[in-house]
């Protein structure tokens, strides 16, 4: 394949072999934790512990993973054990150029370990506790949940995005990068209205290299589904050109929502429309004429993509589009 047309092929279905160690019900994370520019693996298993493979290829080559800790510890040297099917993520979550470990369990909780000093030590907050966020995901009997995180780097920081028992993937909205372990609201219950199946594990990558992620969703039973970022993508919409803007932001629904930019920059007419986080219309097109700069928010919570496309003057013809993304809460 091709970075714009890529294609994949297995190589092999054993390419390291966890039953030596008992290892059971894995889920792969991977990063660089040597800081040697390879990418090592952290597994996480059944029992809620954590297993770390360091790669002695180098940079640039095929990965072989070695087994380096068969059991993860912290900073206080106790095994890592978030209770059972410990499904991690590695991410620089607070941005000091140090990796971070996030990670979801059975309970359908999320646990952070904030690399520090060579170490993992365990995040805490007096409004969660040591559940990340406050945030437990959806279920189906009222227990468990297996959260999977799939949190992915924007151009305005890390989206929070986690799967669940039920096969849905949620979305939490964006981590404040000057309180990057403060609690968060769902935004949105089912991305995309994808529900593939049980237990779903999502990852959000550009892998066609057309700017636009794509949403990769395995599920209990083995499969893979694709589904295909697009210009209504919530990665477009933060992609808004930045002399326009938008307040208040978050805005209650219902309400005005006053559009900024600067003076030269607003058209006298143009059309607005809303677009949900899944890529549907939401109401229909408005007409906006004589310069206005304000607009009434829709009327359900959510995070939406609010698209502004200008008129050419004296013509009918539009021009390219602006994106702004916009969060809706309750009144």
């Amino acid at each position: 394949g091709t970075a714009s047309a890529p294609a994949f092929e297995l190589t092999t279905l054993n390419a390291l072999n966890f039953q030596e160690n008992g290892i059971e019900s894995i889920h792969p994370a991977l990063g660089d934790l040597d800081g040697d520019g390879d990418v090592d693996l952290i597994v996480g298993d059944e029992l809620g512990r954590l297993h770390q493979y360091t790669n002695t290829s180098g940079a640039g080559a095929w990965p072989n993973w070695e087994m380096q800790l068969l059991s993860v510890q912290d900073s206080d040297g106790d095994a890592i054990d978030v209770g059972q099917f410990a499904t991690p993520q590695l991410l620089d979550l607070d941005g000091d150029g140090t990796l971070d470990l996030l990670i979801g369990e059975k309970n359908g909780t999320l646990t952070c370990y904030q690399g520090c000093n060579g170490s993992w030590c365990l995040i805490s907050s007096e409004e969660s506790g040591p559940d990340w966020a406050g945030i437990t995901v959806e279920n189906t009997l009222g227990i468990n949940g297996y959260s999977v995180p799939a949190l992915h780097d924007g151009p305005n920081g890390w989206q929070v995005f986690v799967s669940n028992e039920t096969g849905k993937v949620q979305y939490f909205g964006e981590v404040n990068p000057n309180a990057p372990h403060a609690p968060l609201t769902e935004l949105e219950a089912n991305v995309g209205g994808a529900q593939p199946g049980l237990r779903a594990a999502a990852c959000f990558a550009d892998v066609d290299s057309d700017g636009f992620p794509e949403m990769l969703i395995g599920i209990q039973n083995g499969g893979i589904r694709w589904y295909q970022g697009t210009i209504t993508s919530i990665e477009n919409v933060n992609q808004s050109v930045q002399t326009w803007g938008a307040f208040p932001n978050p805005v209650s629904a219902g309400y005005a929502l006053n559009l900024t930019a600067p003076a030269d920059a607003i058209p006298q007419n143009y059309t607005a429309q809303w677009w949900t986080l899944d890529g549907r219309k939401s109401g229909s097109s408005v007409a906006i004429q004589n310069g206005q700069q304000s607009l009434t928010a829709p009327t359900e919570p959510g995070c939406y993509g609010l698209e502004l496309t200008p008129l050419k003057k004296g013509s009918p013809q539009l021009e390219n589009p602006f994106f702004i993304r916009v969060i809706v809460t309750n009144r």
